[in-house]
């Protein structure tokens, strides 16, 4: 799973937060709350899955997934499926309301705030880098990232 937007720059400051020795989900509101209202500035940004660019002014979260959880049972993208051969993704682009209705119902229902789209590939082009969290680590800043579907490559051990 990997994100931009919002979940990069808070887990970039919840890095910090960690490193200092704090644990649990307290240093996870806090990282969170300090970037929504502090440190992170939404840019534009080009969405495209195989071919069919979306164009957002303001993204603030866009999760690239292949499973529907999202981390602390989140469940962030309900409609992802391990084995259909697609990335899935989600994209919020309305702010504090969506990122507020993305927790709330992912915590209860499962999400119902942003764009759901799927397929094997996906661009994103952004008009200001942006940070990427892989798997909850911090990544790093870019104003490009690919994403494609590796036939084969995924294997669940269970």
């Amino acid at each position: 799973m990997a994100s931009l937007g919002i979940d990069g720059a808070a887990i970039r400051i919840y890095e910090q937060y960690r490193s200092m020795g704090y644990r649990g989900i307290e240093p996870h509101l806090r990282a969170g709350c300090k970037a929504v209202f502090r440190t992170y500035r939404p840019t534009g940004a080009s969405i495209a899955i195989d071919g069919d660019i979306r164009r957002v002014r303001q993204l603030w979260s866009l999760m690239v997934v292949k499973q529907p959880f999202f981390g602390m049972g989140l469940r962030a993208v309900p409609r992802a499926r391990w084995d259909d051969g697609n990335l899935h993704s989600l994209m919020i682009a309305s702010g504090l309301p969506g990122i507020l209705a993305g927790l709330i119902t992912g915590f209860t229902i499962g999400n119902r705030a942003g764009e759901y789209r799927c397929g094997k590939n996906l661009t994103v082009l952004l008009d200001e880098p942006l940070e990427l969290q892989v798997d909850g680590d911090a990544g790093w800043s870019s104003d490009r990232f690919s994403f494609a579907v590796l036939p084969g490559v995924l294997r669940l051990k269970y």
